[in-house]
């Protein structure tokens, strides 16, 4: 899928830039992780990448059925600055549903991870949160 030696940057920086796309963060933000780690990436690289990705692959999630869902924050030091990891699991399978990453940990950043995984489950699930603010 992709060519060695066609464009900058190693095949692992490529999937992994294609999957923090495909799952939700925006063609804006991917990047700019990237820059944390010392390994500069254009938008328009990204782009290109998932284009070609999307032409093998699926990447719509499949709405599904939970009742209860479990959502946690976790920080992660990432080129010396904390990066906000948000996980959501179905509570009675433990299987997981979806995840964020964020630059802060902000009431907006929940409530936007939130809005995010209310759109992938059918019904209206029971969301379990730890003592967060939101």
């Amino acid at each position: 899928m992709f060519l060695r030696g066609t464009r900058r940057g190693s095949r692992e920086l490529k999937v992994i830039a294609v999957l923090l796309y495909a799952f939700g963060l925006s063609l804006r933000k991917t990047p700019g992780f990237f820059w944390l780690l010392s390994e500069p990436l254009s938008k328009s690289s990204v782009q290109d990448w998932m284009k070609k990705v999307e032409a093998k692959l699926r990447f719509e999630p499949v709405q599904s059925w939970h009742r209860t869902i479990a959502v946690d924050e976790s920080v992660v030091e990432c080129g010396g600055r904390p990066l906000y990891v948000w996980v959501a699991v179905d509570a009675y399978t433990r299987q997981p549903i979806w995840f964020g990453v964020s630059l802060t940990r902000t009431t907006e950043n929940a409530l936007r991870f939130l809005r995010r995984l209310r759109t992938r489950c059918l019904g209206d699930p029971v969301i379990l949160t730890d003592r967060g603010p939101w």
